[in-house]
């Protein structure tokens, strides 16, 4: 058994041509300490004739470099948006055979029998491949990163491997992330959404592809006896996995929903700092909350113009006897609507948010803030007291409500989502009807506000069209129609929104 069984590593996918961009920056004095390692590497990857062991999160592998066979068991081999943290047990087989009774650990031997059982493993698939390894480090940080070019072969087929790794050996993540920002600045990647192993598998297999699709938010599960930090890092998690998701696939699909949910999960995780604020608090957490407003705000430029067209425009052509020339306004607003996309896209296929979404990738592991000091407070208390402070914001702002002017209803709208955000951070926590039933009640009213949004937001709607309409006037016309359909069913909306606070304002607060 060879160095500490659980890595911790960062994964990326590039393209060849990029690969080199990183060894340069990796050669660089910056951060390297020794000339890079270059060896040729062969693993012949083992498993049952019913992939016992990929179900169970296993991999056994013989890997062969300079000339000596190890035997590799790993644990744990999900990648989670490009954050890979397995167990890993090494072993030296001098002839290059499989030998389960040599693996150290007693645990793993018996993890291994258990899975296996009476079926005997053979081999299923191999890589091959150039690993370059360089030594970096950062202060009392050591990070290893690893290179990779070469292919994985099964069963006649090939699929090419061209990633790097990012393994932290020793010191801290937020040193990582520098060194990380640092190799990939300029640099076009994919965070890394499986194991080389599972890449094989699903080679072999196609029908173990996972179709892409939006990532919603969910929920982190909470314990009482969880400290802040760790309830944060479990919180920043499920805001991450949405957010770099949604990223990679904003940047490929025109579903308006990638849009959608990654101003959501922006929006989640900067109420997830802001609700921390009074525990976990330093000048990297605040100048991330301030990089993703400005990052929100891109992507919220794409996801108005998608809701103005399939919110305001399109209903009313389904809602009424609008003259024909209603497609017009649907045509104008799809061809806006596609060169937004496009420029966004452009923009997200380019580097200049790199530095950003590494961040948010190494965020729930502590970086920019783990080293902070941090008070000794029950979580259960904290998500109290955040909880208050949202519920006081909201209802210092709604006791106006028949007086608030549009402006103030689109923060009053903000803060309910605030709220409803930092309910689903902490609901883990909360008893589960009466959360469930306050949640349900706020989420009601909140599309209540969202449409009332929607409506002031369509008000764009003449300068949008003006230059067109100089050579279509009937433009202003149908703009005028569609406003005043919502400005119609805004009215009756807002009376229903009076009345669904009413009934929020009594329901009991889950929080206590």
């Amino acid at each position: 058994m060879q160095g500490d069984p659980k890595e911790f590593e960062l994964k990326l996918e590039l393209s060849k041509t990029r690969m080199e961009d990183v060894a340069a920056a990796a050669a660089s004095k910056r951060f390297a300490v020794a000339n890079p390692l270059r060896r040729k590497t062969q693993t012949v990857y083992f498993d049952t004739a019913d992939q016992a062991l990929r179900q169970a999160g296993i991999s056994i592998r013989l890997r062969r470099s300079q000339g000596a066979w190890m035997q590799s068991f790993k644990h744990g081999t999900a990648v989670q948006t490009g954050i890979s943290n397995p167990t890993e047990i090494e072993t030296r087989v001098p002839d290059g055979k499989l030998q389960l009774d040599r693996i150290p650990s007693g645990k793993a031997r018996k993890q291994l029998r258990k899975v296996i059982g009476d079926d005997k493993l053979k081999p299923v698939f191999r890589t091959d491949y150039m690993r370059s390894t360089y030594r970096l480090k950062s202060a009392d940080t050591d990070v290893e990163l690893a290179l990779d070019d070469g292919n994985i072969a099964a069963q006649g087929k090939k699929k090419q491997i061209c990633e790097a790794e990012l393994e932290l050996k020793a010191g801290d993540v937020t040193a990582m992330l520098k060194i990380a920002q640092h190799l990939f600045a300029g640099v076009p990647f994919n965070f890394s959404s499986c194991s080389k192993a599972e890449r094989a598998y699903r080679l072999i297999a196609p029908d173990l592809q996972e179709t892409a699709k939006p990532v919603k938010a969910s929920r982190p599960e909470l314990k009482a006896k969880d400290s802040a930090a760790e309830a944060f890092a479990r919180i920043c998690q499920a805001c991450a996995d949405q957010i770099l998701n949604n990223w990679q696939g904003l940047r490929t699909s025109d579903d308006p929903e990638y849009a959608h949910q990654m101003r959501v999960g922006v929006r989640r995780l900067r109420t997830a700092l802001r609700a921390f604020r009074g525990v976990i608090d330093t000048p990297a957490t605040r100048a991330l909350s301030r990089d993703l407003a400005r990052f929100g705000r891109r992507v919220g430029e794409l996801r108005d113009i998608d809701v103005l067209l399939a919110d305001i425009v399109q209903p009313v052509e389904l809602s009424s006897k609008l003259d024909k020339g209603a497609g017009q306004l649907e045509a104008l607003l799809a061809k806006r609507v596609k060169r937004i996309r496009e420029g966004l896209r452009r923009e997200l296929r380019q580097t200049g948010w790199n530095a950003l979404v590494l961040q948010v990738s190494l965020l729930p592991h502590g970086a920019g803030w783990a080293d902070a000091p941090q008070p000794d407070i029950k979580i259960s208390e904290h998500a109290a007291a955040a909880l208050g402070k949202c519920w006081k914001r909201v209802t210092k702002r709604a006791c106006r409500l028949d007086d608030l002017s549009t402006e103030e209803r689109h923060e009053l709208r903000k803060d309910l989502k605030t709220l409803r955000y930092t309910l689903e951070f902490f609901g883990s926590l909360l008893p589960t009807g009466k959360s469930r039933k306050f949640i349900a009640r706020l989420r009601s009213l909140q599309d209540s506000f969202g449409y009332l949004n929607d409506v002031a937001l369509a008000q764009t709607l003449p300068a949008i069209v003006a230059n067109a309409a100089q050579k279509n006037p009937q433009l202003r016309q149908i703009v005028g129609d569609v406003l005043t359909w919502h400005n119609r069913e805004a009215a009756n909306a807002w009376q229903n929104t009076q009345e669904q606070w009413r009934q929020l304002e009594k329901q009991s607060r889950p929080w206590g």
